[in-house]
């Protein structure tokens, strides 16, 4: 007869073994971790960002930035998004840079006058800049809660 102990660790080696071969993955906090890229209420892992293709229309929250002369239009502000919210950045410069979301980690390149869409899931609670890495210029600071 199979102990109870023996017969939940069989299970839990059984459950890990079917998720990994179903490509689904698992991380620890130490993974998670976001340090130095904004402040973090609570660090959460799944964050992912795309590209998204300049013919498609974003869906959900869209923030759009216009930058000239290296000041973004509209001044960086707070925007208050929801957590689990699909957000877009929707930037155009008149000059090439690259758009960098902290926190998340994700980054975009951005070609001179044409606006580049950087998306994501906002599932990381925190206040996070978005910037310009080569200018260093702050485009706006998202607020996810």
């Amino acid at each position: 007869m199979i102990s109870t102990r023996l017969a939940l660790a069989l299970a839990t080696v059984l459950t890990a073994s079917a998720l990994a071969a179903c490509g689904v993955e698992t991380s620890t906090a130490a993974e998670a971790d976001h340090s130095g890229h904004g402040s973090t209420e609570a660090a959460a892992p799944s964050a992912s960002a795309t590209p998204s293709p300049a013919d498609t229309q974003p869906t959900g929250t869209v923030i759009r930035i216009e930058v000239v002369d290296g000041k973004p239009s509209p001044p960086a502000h707070l925007e208050p998004v929801g957590l689990g919210e699909q957000v877009t950045l929707a930037v155009t410069s008149d000059v090439a840079d690259e758009l960098h979301l902290h926190g998340y980690d994700t980054h975009l390149d951005l070609a001179a006058g044409q606006e580049g869409r950087l998306t994501f899931t906002a599932d990381i609670p925190g206040r996070f800049e978005a910037e310009l890495e080569g200018a260093g210029a702050l485009l706006v600071e998202i607020e996810v809660k």
